[in-house]
This record gives C-alpha cells, structure tokens and sequence, in this order.
C-alpha cells in the first residue's frame, strides 16, 4: 500500500524524467494488488500542474486539457481524508521545517496509515532525507521490488 503525491501523479500523464518509473511502480501496484491512496489535495495539486505547464508550453492547447484529466482519471486512486490529517500535517510540516503544510499532508497521510509514500519531488526528498523512513523516491523503483525500508 503506497500514498502518492501531485508531483508523481503528474508523471503519470506527462512524459519528462522518470516517468517510467512512476508509470511502472502504478503497474506494479496493480499486479500487486497493492493499493494506492491520496488526499483529496492531489485533485487541486494535479490541475496545478496542468496549468502551469499550459503556461509554459504554448503548444499545449486547451483542448489537450480534457484529455489529460481523462488519463488523470483512469489511474486508480483511492482518496482519503482521516480524522486528523490536517493536525498531524501541521505537526509534520513543523518538525521538519516545511515552508508549507502541502507536502505535510502527504506524508501524514502515510504516516496515518503505515503506507510508504512515493514521491518526484527531490526538493521534499532532500528535506526529509534519513528523516522519515517511509518517504521513496521514484527515481529508486527499479521495476520489480519495492526498496527496503
């Protein structure tokens, strides 16, 4: 059982650096029958992502948009939202001193759970770094095997 965020569910529908490997743990996950959960933020945080690249990239029309929300939407995702997220992500974003309490969510979520979380997000993973023990780094699936805690 993992949680994901935004930076690695936009890899999903976008192709850029280790998309790969986020579309392979996503398989993984499913032939695993391992399953893969969220915050109700990664809505908001993934149609972030969608606007910010509509305004970098001029080619990416409008109509691209439908289209992309539609393979968003394909990807299995259970959301959740326990009882006390949110504290526990303000705690989380204090203790490692988080600018901001986004990612916190995330990882409260996992740590609510027992779940490992996967992240893209190098900046997060430099912060948390030999912190936390659940947080992953797409980059290290190799495609076969979850790494070891």
């Amino acid at each position: 059982m993992i949680v994901v965020d935004a930076s690695l569910a936009a890899k999903w529908i976008f192709r850029e650096d280790n998309s790969d490997r986020a579309r392979h743990l996503y398989q993984f996950c499913l032939q695993e029958q391992l399953p893969i959960v969220a915050p109700p933020l990664i809505l908001s945080e993934v149609s972030n992502v969608v606007r910010q690249r509509m305004r970098r990239t001029p080619a990416l029309p409008r109509n691209d948009v439908w289209e992309l929300f539609a393979a968003f939407f394909s990807f299995r995702i259970d959301v959740m939202e326990p009882p006390d997220l949110y504290v526990r992500a303000v705690m989380i974003a204090d203790d490692h001193g988080l600018p901001a309490v986004y990612d916190a969510i995330y990882l409260a979520l996992a740590d609510q759970l027992g779940y490992e979380f996967w992240t893209a997000d190098r900046r997060l993973i430099r912060i948390v770094a030999g912190k936390l023990d659940y947080v992953r780094w797409v980059g290290d699936f190799t495609g076969s095997a979850m790494p070891e805690r």
